[in-house]
């Protein structure tokens, strides 16, 4: 499904840049200023939360693929198998917070803004791009491997950090309270839920692909 009307892709990608850079700044803001933190410990934990790093990638993407010309970085961005692993990345972290998180934490006024943008107005916002202007045709089942690369990595940099602060930026990955065989399974369960919904995305875009090529 890919809408050809001239302008609508940059569109699309004008509103989720502008929203995605607008959403990081207001919870940066809120997160330096309203805390109660040192600086330091402060810009710390902002980054500690996969929701900012995902958020910040469809920033760059978005913003990077709006520029004219072509380069590096913008070939990069603009291919479908790298629109639908920031796709997935942002669709299961969502799923996420509003199955789980959403219960312990109920944010009010000018935070409730920052969380609803986050968490929900970008990754819709994502979520039609990726669906309107993306080719899904060439995506493999071997680009899985290389999606959950980012997912690790998170991980791998949350788990250590909280090892060395003890400050864990979500509930599950808390090992002073779960323990770490817990937080080991829980990791395991994230990366399985990355990996059925890189499955879901994939299998979607081998249908379109299989649909176009029959028209």
């Amino acid at each position: 499904m890919r809408i050809q009307q001239p302008g609508a892709e940059r569109t699309i990608l004008l509103i989720t840049a502008i929203t995605a850079w607008f959403a990081l700044g207001l919870q940066f803001y809120l997160s330096i200023y309203t805390s109660g933190k040192d600086l330091t410990e402060a810009i710390t934990r902002y980054f500690s939360y996969f929701t900012i790093w995902i958020n910040l990638v469809i920033a760059v993407c978005c913003a990077i693929s709006l520029m004219p010309g072509s380069n590096r970085m913008k070939s990069f961005f603009k291919k479908p198998a790298a629109v639908t692993a920031i796709a997935v990345y942002i669709t299961a972290g969502a799923i996420v917070y509003h199955t789980v998180l959403r219960k312990i934490w109920n944010p009010e006024g000018i935070n409730r803004v920052a969380d609803e943008l986050l968490h929900l107005v970008v990754p819709v916002l994502f979520l039609m791009y990726w669906l309107f202007f993306t080719t899904k045709s060439t995506l493999k089942w071997k680009h899985i491997f290389l999606w959950l690369i980012f997912p690790f990595a998170y991980l791998l940099f949350a788990l250590t950090c909280g090892a060395i602060d003890h400050f864990y930026p979500y509930p599950f990955l808390d090992v002073t309270i779960n323990g770490l065989n817990t937080v080991l399974l829980n990791c395991v369960l994230m990366i399985v839920s990355l990996v059925i919904s890189a499955l879901v995305f994939i299998t979607y875009g081998k249908m379109e692909g299989s649909s176009t090529q029959k028209l």
